[in-house]
């Protein structure tokens, strides 16, 4: 997967976390899968994730769509924007 702080010059975290074209999507230790589409959901599944937890997000182009895993760093900022 890719950085997602190299998908774009502009701040793509905040691009992509408020759009419901994006969806957040959590993947727990034991294998179970959570989308959340909304700006409350997306915001509640950040702040109550564990360590083991790992969210991809997606951005939809044109003719494709790109998954991107965050990381910690990019977690916070995602926070930050919902909040």
């Amino acid at each position: 997967m890719y950085n997602l702080r190299l998908f774009t010059l502009e701040s793509p975290i905040t691009m992509c976390i408020g759009s419901k074209l994006s969806p957040l999507i959590k993947i727990s230790a034991d294998g179970d899968v959570s989308y959340f589409t909304t700006k409350k959901q997306k915001f509640y599944a950040l702040m109550e994730r564990t360590t083991t937890d790992k969210f991809i997000i997606s951005w939809c182009g044109q003719y494709s769509t790109d998954v991107f895993e965050l990381n910690e760093s990019d977690i916070l900022k995602a926070i930050d924007e919902l909040n």
